[in-house]
């Protein structure tokens, strides 16, 4: 079968360093309850809850305090701009976890 030789490639790989896999997920699990402003990751699952993080700078903020304050909030494009991000944060979230089902299943 040709299969066969990349199986046994692998088991070969998997026993001398199949270990790192094991770090990786072991790290994933040991901070998947922290959000880090610098990472680049604003979205992390902790076992069945979602955590979204959005770092807005100084000015941003104060404009978002100032369109919440007007209530305007169709003509306020920083409210959009979070809530898009969100959104956005959430279905990439949502489809990240359809993947992990998808390869738990194959």
């Amino acid at each position: 079968m040709p299969d066969e030789p990349v199986d046994g490639a692998f088991a070969k790989w998997h026993d001398e360093y199949g270990y790192i896999a094991t770090e990786i997920y072991k790290e994933i699990q040991k901070t998947s309850h922290l959000l880090d402003t610098t990472d680049g990751n604003h979205a992390k699952w902790n076992q069945s809850d979602l955590g979204i993080l959005i770092v807005l700078p100084y000015e941003r903020a104060m404009a978002f305090a100032a369109e919440n304050i007007v209530g305007d909030f169709n003509e306020s494009p920083l409210h959009n701009y979070v809530f898009s991000t969100m959104t956005n944060l959430i279905m990439e979230s949502m489809d990240a976890l359809d993947q992990l089902d998808d390869l738990d299943q194959g």
